[in-house]
C-alpha cells in the first residue's frame, strides 16, 4: 500500500481564486495530473489515533504548475454503497457523514492532507473499482477505488476481517474493499496484505461510529492454552529444547495449542499471541531478531496452520485460506529483552468444523530455522536461553460473507507453566507475565498487541 500517496490536481479557476488569475498560465485543466488509484480506510490504534495507512495528500495546482492556496478538496464516497465513514480523521478534515463526504482546504503549498477511517457497512451490493471521486471546488477530477481494513466494524482489524476478506476473494470478482494489494484482482495475496496490516497495530480498534453503535464485541474467557516443542503439550511435545549451535541446517518447531471450551460450534478464524523473552536487563540476542526485514535473521521465523496428519493433536480445520505471522514487535512494552509475535488465520470457505469440549487442538506450527547460526553472517546469541510464552489464543465464530457472528468469540489463557517453552534453558530473571482479564476483545487487544 502507499500510505502517503500524492494526488496532484489541476483545478478550475471557478473552484479556487488565484492571485494571478488573469495570467494564461493559470488556465485550469484536469487532464494532466497524478493521483493514487486507491484510498485506504483504516481504524484507530489503542490511543484513538487514526491508522496512518489511511493518509494521503492532495496537491492542487493550476495549469502553470503553481500551487493553489485555499482550494476546497472533497473526497466523495456517495457511490461506495458498502462503505461507512467513521468519526476519526486527521486535523483539518471536515466530515459530512450524511452525504458521505470528507473535505479540506489546501495550504499555501496547495496541499490538503487526509487520514480517514471507516468500515464495511453492508456487504451487498459491493462496489468495484473507481467508486469514490476526488473534486476540487465543483470540478470532478478523478475516480478512485476504496479499500477497507475493518470489514466488520468491530474490534479493529482482526481475524474475522481476514475471514470476510476471504469470502470476497472466493467470489473471483473485483470487490474494491478487499483489493489490498491494489492490482485490480482479488487473490490470497490480498489477504496476506491485510494480515500484515493486522500485525502493524495501527488499527487495533474500530474507529467511533457516527450512529453510536458499538465498536467492540464481548468475549467468553474460557479454555486453556499450551505450547511445546515438536508436538502438542498433551501429545508428545516437550517443554525445553537444546541445540549445539553448530549448523545452519534444520528446523525446530513450536506447537501452539488450546483446550476447546464448550460452546464452540465452529471456529472460522483465530489469533495467537506469543512472547520471546531473553535475559532480563539485556536486549534480545540478534539470533532472535527475526522476521522483520531489518533484523539479523529475517528468514528464521515462519508459521503455518497446516495439519500434521500423524499427531493425536492436530489442526481441526482443513480449509485454511490464509495463515501466518502478522507481525513481530521488538522491545515490546518497553522491555528490550522481549519481542511479541502475532499469528492469525482464517478459513477459506464457509465450511464449519465443530470442536469437542475438553479436547486439545493445534492452532499453529511456529518454525524456527537454524539459518545464520555459524559462518559468515552468523547472528550472535544462539546459545543464550530464551523463554517462549504463548500469551493468548482468540477463536472467532464468523458467518461466511456476513459481519454477523455465528457465536461468541472465545479468548483463551492458561496459568504459567504449560504455555511456556524454553530454548537453551531458563533466561536470567525470567518471570512469566500474568495475563489480565477483561470483557471485550477490543480492550484485550490493547493489552496483547
Amino acid at each position: 500500500m502507499r500510505p502517503n500517496a500524492i494526488v496532484a490536481v489541476f483545478v478550475a479557476l471557478s473552484a479556487c481564486a488565484s492571485p494571478a488569475s488573469a495570467d494564461p498560465a493559470y488556465v485550469p485543466s484536469c487532464n494532466s495530473f497524478s493521483y493514487p488509484s486507491y484510498i485506504v480506510l483504516g481504524g484507530v490504534d489503542a490511543h484513538g489515533v487514526p491508522d496512518p495507512v489511511g493518509t494521503f495528500v492532495v496537491i492542487a495546482r493550476d495549469v502553470g504548475g503553481n500551487p493553489l492556496n485555499m482550494a476546497y478538496v472533497t473526497i466523495d464516497f456517495t457511490n461506495c454503497s458498502d462503505v461507512v465513514l467513521d468519526n476519526a480523521v486527521s486535523p483539518g478534515v471536515t466530515l459530512d457523514p450524511t452525504h458521505r463526504k470528507a473535505s479540506e482546504y489546501t495550504d499555501l503549498g496547495g496541499e490538503a492532507y487526509f487520514t480517514l477511517t471507516g468500515h464495511v457497512g453492508t456487504r451487498s451490493p459491493s462496489t468495484g473499482a473507481g467508486s469514490a471521486s476526488i473534486s476540487v471546488g465543483s470540478v470532478l477530477c478523478q475516480h478512485v477505488t476504496v479499500v477497507v481494513l475493518d470489514q466488520d466494524g468491530v474490534d479493529g482489524v482482526g481475524p474475522n476481517d481476514l475471514y470476510l476478506a476471504m469470502s470476497d476473494i472466493a467470489t473471483h470478482l473485483l470487490v474494491g474493499r478487499s483489493d489490498y494489494d491494489e492490482n485490480g484482482t482479488l487473490t490470497t495475496n490480498d489477504a496476506a496484505v491485510l494480515l500484515a496490516r493486522l500485525g502493524a497495530g495501527g488499527s487495533t480498534r474500530s474507529a467511533p461510529h457516527f450512529d453510536g453503535s458499538t465498536t467492540v464485541t464481548p468475549v467468553v474467557q474460557d479454555g486453556g492454552i499450551a505450547l511445546a516443542w515438536d508436538d502438542c503439550r498433551g501429545a508428545t511435545g516437550v517443554s525445553s529444547k537444546t541445540f549445539a549451535c553448530n549448523t545452519n541446517s534444520g528446523t525446530n518447531t513450536l506447537v501452539a495449542s488450546f483446550i476447546a471450551p464448550s460452546g464452540l460450534a465452529g471456529v472460522t478464524s483465530g489469533e495467537a499471541v506469543l512472547d520471546f523473552v531473553g535475559d532480563i536487563g539485556s536486549p534480545l540476542p540478534s539470533y532472535w531478531q527475526m522476521f522483520n526485514a531489518s533484523t539479523c535473521n529475517p528468514a528464521r521465523l515462519t508459521a503455518n496452520a497446516l495439519q500434521n496428519g500423524t499427531s493425536a493433536c492436530d489442526v481441526p480445520w482443513a480449509d485454511v485460506g490464509i495463515a501466518g505471522i502478522a507481525g513481530v514487535t521488538y522491545g515490546f512494552d518497553g522491555e528490550p529483552n522481549r519481542a511479541r509475535m502475532t499469528f492469525a488465520f482464517a478459513c477459506g470457505d464457509g465450511t464449519v468444523t465443530p470442536l469437542s469440549a475438553g479436547v486439545e487442538y493445534r492452532i499453529a506450527n511456529i518454525r524456527l530455522a537454524h539459518t545464520r547460526t555459524v559462518g559468515p553472517g552468523a547472528c550472535a546469541g544462539c546459545s543464550a536461553p530464551v523463554a517462549i510464552v504463548l500469551q493468548s489464543v482468540l477463536l472467532t465464530q464468523g458467518t461466511w460473507g456476513s459481519p454477523a457472528r455465528a457465536g461468541p468469540d472465545y479468548f483463551l489463557q492458561s496459568p504459567t507453566g504449560p504455555n511456556i517453552a524454553y530454548w537453551q534453558g531458563v533466561p536470567s530473571g525470567f518471570n512469566a507475565p500474568t495475563p489480565a482479564r477483561n470483557t471485550t476483545w477490543g480492550r484485550l487487544k490493547t493489552l496483547y498487541r
